[in-house]
């Protein structure tokens, strides 16, 4: 548990008034009990999506739609924490850069043996990491931005979406407008 102050402050008091048995973080400024809150959210949201992603006795499609759904469940079921996330994103620069490099590069290597399979239709595995993050955070701000997430319409939008281009590479019937 992250608390702004030093040890023995009254605030380290408060924080084990909370909860006795916590993991104490004491950090000099607010900004940084926020960073610090926001990099353990993340960890913990980065590892049951990670979770997900790598059951291959689920097929790729339902997989990636299950790591969407866990997103986006994240962002309604945790909003004010999601809040702080959004705004450290945009504002941190440097260290929020590295954590979605680093969540880019952990869905980049768990669509390794997806795509040796061609579920990417030669694409290029970073590149459809990259893409399919940013769709995700940039869904999710939209649907907020109108007052309403549903995350089972958000994520099986984004995961049509994401394997729209895989398909129509793979051979699959494309749909063409009339």
């Amino acid at each position: 548990m992250a608390y702004q102050g030093e040890p023995g402050a009254y605030s380290e008091a408060a924080a084990l008034r909370f909860d006795a048995e916590a993991e104490l973080l004491p950090c000099p400024t607010f900004p940084e009990v926020f960073a610090a809150v926001a990099d353990e959210a993340w960890a913990g949201l980065r590892e049951r999506l990670r979770a997900v992603r790598r059951d291959r006795r689920v097929p790729f499609a339902e997989r990636i739609r299950l790591a969407y759904l866990a997103y986006f469940q994240f962002v309604v079921d945790e909003r004010p924490l999601y809040d702080v996330l959004e705004r450290l994103l945009w504002a941190r620069g440097d260290q929020a850069s590295s954590n979605l490099r680093l969540s880019i590069e952990e869905l980049r290597e768990d669509l390794l043996p997806d795509a040796q399979e061609g579920a990417l239709g030669g694409d290029d595995p970073d590149l459809v990491a990259t893409a399919m993050v940013g769709m995700g955070l940039m869904v999710a701000r939209r649907m907020l931005a109108r007052g309403k997430l549903d995350p089972e319409e958000a994520a099986t939008f984004c995961t049509n979406f994401a394997l729209r281009g895989a398909r129509d590479r793979t051979g699959a019937t494309r749909r063409r407008s009339a």
